[in-house]
């Protein structure tokens, strides 16, 4: 839930070549609602900054190659993603409708990354099948 909160607030920016503010901080207009649905760019992906794109190619290559068996496995897979879509958030400089759909894009991540610690296998073999389809449709949405 932490992390849904996180991604309401916004993305860290560095603001000068002195001073770098790693504190998050409000963007009223990047911040997506409950109700807002994930879109294009005029139907091409919406451009996301460099460190965005090598976040999610770290998320997803650990998606792609997770193999939990027991519910130890699913809390180990859930803190490493969690770590990432962190560092993802931290290192982000987009802005504007760009970053609003991104956080739309974690956000839907971010419901099926704390689905991962429930202790029903099932809900977490779902979330992780959820995430991997997630994960396969980043670059439709985002270069």
């Amino acid at each position: 839930m932490l992390g849904i909160c996180i991604l309401s607030m916004a993305c860290s920016h560095e603001h000068d070549a002195h001073h770098q503010d790693t504190s998050e901080h409000n963007h009223a207009n990047s911040s997506a609602g409950a109700d807002a649905e994930l879109s294009l760019n005029a139907g091409k992906p919406w451009e996301a900054d460099a460190s965005t794109n090598q976040g999610m190619r770290k998320l997803n290559a650990r998606l792609e190659h997770a193999e939990p068996e027991t519910p130890a496995g699913y809390r180990q897979l859930q803190q490493q993603l969690q770590s990432d879509v962190n560092t993802i958030i931290a290192h982000c400089q987009m802005e504007g409708p760009a970053h609003a759909q991104l956080h739309i894009y974690l956000g839907m991540m971010q419901s099926e990354i704390d689905a991962l610690d429930s202790p029903k296998s099932h809900q977490a073999q779902q979330a992780l099948l959820k995430l991997r389809n997630l994960s396969a449709e980043y670059d439709s949405y985002f270069q």
